[in-house]
Order: C-alpha cells, then sequence, then structure tokens
C-alpha cells in the first residue's frame, strides 16, 4: 500500500493489529529502504551509531491541474507535506537511526502569496526529533520556495561516519575517517526493485524480503502525525 498508511492514529493501530494477527504478508511504499545506498550506510552505523541527523523536503508549491488544484494542498486529505512527502525522510531516519520518542513541531502559515484558494497546508515546518538512542535531528519541509533551489536531502553524523544524501534517487557521498570518500549513485528504477522484493514474498512466503511492513508503516505516521500535532499545539509530544 501507499504511503503514509492513513491520517487517523487509532484506526492506524487498529489496522496494524489485525494485520498482526494475522500475520498477513504487507508492504508500504517506502521504496528508499531497498536502495544500495540507504543499506550501505546503514550497516556502517551498525557499528558507528548516529548522532545528528538533518534533513527534509523543499519545492515550491503545487500547481492545478485541468483546473483543479491537486489534493495534496488540502490538508484533510494529505495531512499536509510532512506528514505526505516528508515522511519519507521520517522512515529512513528511523531506519537508520532507530525509533523517535519524542517530537516538537514549528509551523508556518499564510507567508505563501502563491498558495492556491484552497490551500490548507503548512508553508514549511521545522520538526526537532528525538530517539531511544539519544540521537537528535532536524527535519524540515517546504513547499513554498517557488524560486527554486531546494531539493531532497538527509545528512547523518556518527562519530566516524557522515553520510550525505541528495535528490529522489537518494545517491550518497560517505565520509569515514581516515578512509577516501564513497559514493553511491541510486537506482531509477526503485520502484522495480521494491515490486520485485513483494512478488517473491509473495510467491516464498519469506516475510523478511520486505523492508517496510503495514506495522512498521504504521511507527513511521505515528512520527509524524506527533509532528503535526506539535505544530499545532507549539508543545513537545511524546510519539506513542
Amino acid at each position: 500500500m501507499e504511503k503514509p498508511v492513513g491520517l487517523d492514529l487509532g484506526l492506524i493501530k487498529e489496522i496494524a493489529a489485525g494485520v498482526r494477527e494475522k500475520n498477513l504478508l504487507t508492504s508500504v511504499g517506502y521504496m528508499n529502504r531497498y536502495r544500495r545506498s540507504v543499506n550501505t550506510v546503514r550497516e556502517l552505523l551498525q557499528k558507528d551509531p548516529p548522532i545528528l541527523l538533518l534533513g527534509g523536503w523543499i519545492g515550491g508549491t503545487p500547481i492545478a491541474t485541468g483546473g483543479i488544484w491537486h489534493w495534496w494542498v488540502q490538508k484533510d486529505k494529505s495531512g499536509g507535506q510532512f506528514h505526505e512527502q516528508v515522511t519519507h525522510t521520517v522512515d529512513l531516519a528511523r531506519y537508520l537511526a532507530g525509533e523517535v520518542v519524542e517530537v516538537h513541531a514549528y509551523q508556518a502559515k499564510g507567508l505563501n502569496r502563491l498558495a492556491p484558494e484552497h490551500y490548507t497546508v503548512e508553508d514549511a515546518m521545522l520538526v526537532n526529533l528525538r530517539f531511544a538512542s539519544g540521537a537528535i535531528a532536524n527535519l524540515w519541509a517546504c513547499c513554498s520556495a517557488n524560486g527554486g533551489g531546494g531539493g531532497i536531502s538527509l545528512q547523518i553524523y556518527a562519530t566516524e561516519t557522515t553520510a550525505h544524501f541528495s535528490g529522489w534517487e537518494h545517491s550518497v557521498r560517505i565520509y569515514r575517517r581516515n578512509e577516501d570518500i564513497v559514493e553511491i549513485r541510486g537506482e531509477g528504477d526503485i520502484f522495480r526493485i521494491e515490486d520485485e522484493a513483494f512478488v517473491k514474498a509473495l510467491r516464498t512466503g519469506d516475510h523478511s524480503l520486505i523492508r517496510s511492513d503495514y506495522v512498521d508503516g504504521a511507527k513511521t505516521a505515528a512520527v509524524t502525525l506527533a509532528a503535526v500535532k506539535s505544530a499545532e499545539t507549539g508543545k513537545p509530544v511524546e510519539v506513542v
């Protein structure tokens, strides 16, 4: 199924419990977990845990198609940019640094002069995350940078390892103390790779081939929905 897995955390948890009880084979569209760049960095971080993560998505305002404004700009449909789009970066942060226990978010609204009439999502959001490991992160969302120069990124800093992911394909530059820089380009056909893993899991019954199932996808949704709540209240929110 697509990501994020929903807008209602109570319903998400109810479905996750049912999936777990029936041991259903499920897969959520967090395709970046299948990238060689991501898994190379993940292996390094197993022995050199992350300390600081920085990243997010910065882009322009979604435009109308055929005179109809995209559902994405309506918060009651998308949940906002952080929940619907930056969910990929949040999921990678979880995949690489472990579980998030608390978030604190700020939002900017009403400043984007090119926003359409039915635009109800935030112009921008900053979210601080605290991980169970003690690591911290600052992730951002912005759909108001219509002049360009934005993009997708995730930077990870550990004691002896630095990883800079960039672009939709999540190519990476890996810096290691006293070692040469390593560059790995992201796969362009990542959806095929993700789908093939699911088909193979169906044929063999091997659930371990799935990098993100529904239960795991629910954990990412819990983080982004907590961030939305924090942005609305201005207070830190525990991730449950």
